[in-house]
């Protein structure tokens, strides 16, 4: 981990605690609960998640909900489960287009 020398913090996620390196949040079975589920990481100390998926919809799912919730974190990429070439090109197109809102890829 990188810290701060001045100010012991993570770099990239000042004033975190903790930070929730891989988290499916954009699964829908947390429709109902999504933000009682932050909330609940948030006062248990989190202050970063990494929102992770599997697909490209996934991906575009996570920067949704990156913008509603500045805890999350989106990431993007594919499970293995998923990758064929044509899926590869769009993820990689989808990447290079919001690699701004993205902290992984």
């Amino acid at each position: 981990m990188n810290y701060c020398k001045h100010k012991n913090q993570l770099l990239g996620f000042p004033n975190h605690r903790i930070v929730d390196a891989h988290a499916h949040l954009c699964d829908p079975v947390f429709d109902t609960d999504r933000t009682a589920v932050i909330k609940r990481a948030r006062a248990a100390g989190v202050g970063a998640i990494i929102a992770v998926g599997e697909n490209l919809s996934d991906a575009k799912r996570n920067i949704e909900l990156g913008a509603n919730h500045p805890e999350l974190k989106p990431a993007a990429g594919l499970y293995p489960t998923h990758l064929d070439l044509n899926k590869a090109k769009a993820m990689i197109s989808f990447i290079s287009n919001e690699r701004n809102k993205l902290v992984a890829r």
